[in-house]
């Protein structure tokens, strides 16, 4: 390592700097899949929640719209509600929450097409990074073979540790199969 003015700097590259690069590109990308994978799931439950509450509201709005029709088509409701004189009070009240309601349903379609843009924009990430687990782990197997192969005392270890770790699964099935 050599020094510039309170800065280190690395001079020593080892044949493994380009893998380690790779590795890090690639554990990047599966966070980036993972975080993705999280989103759509919220995503998901947001699209059920605002389908339920667009069938609920176009229920309601169409049971809104009734109630305005019968009071202005003057059916046996409109004759009673003008016999108590409060006919333009009752229709002014029934448009005003047919009016509340197509408002919420307005506003549920627009967070529907949000919703349905940020699906969108997830999948085609996901898309990019759909293999991003499996590229990992081919890039770790190779390290491992470098690490094996080079002599390096990290590599005997590293073999060491695959070994107890192989001893450790066999002993867990058999203890399994035992029971």
């Amino acid at each position: 390592m050599e020094q510039f003015a309170g800065a280190v700097r690395r001079t020593d590259v080892t044949i493994f700097d380009g893998i380690d690069d790779d590795l890090r590109a690639a554990r990047e990308r599966v966070r980036r899949l993972e975080r993705l994978t999280a989103q759509r799931q919220g995503l998901v439950l947001q699209l059920d929640e605002v389908g339920r509450l667009l069938a609920e509201l176009e229920e309601r709005l169409a049971e809104e719209e009734k109630d305005v029709s019968r009071l202005e088509a003057g059916g046996f409701t409109a004759f009673l509600a003008r016999l108590a004189g409060s006919k333009e009070e009752r229709l002014t009240k029934e448009r005003a929450e047919a009016q509340a309601v197509r408002q919420r349903l307005d506003g549920q379609r627009v967070r529907l097409g949000w919703l349905e843009t940020d699906m969108a924009a997830v999948e085609s990430g996901l898309a990019e990074v759909g293999t991003a687990r499996e590229e990992y782990a081919a890039l770790l197997e190779r390290k491992e073979r470098m690490l094996v192969e080079s002599g390096d005392p990290k590599g005997r270890e590293l073999t060491d540790i695959s070994q107890r770790l192989a001893d450790t699964d066999a002993g867990l099935c058999e203890h399994e199969e035992a029971r």
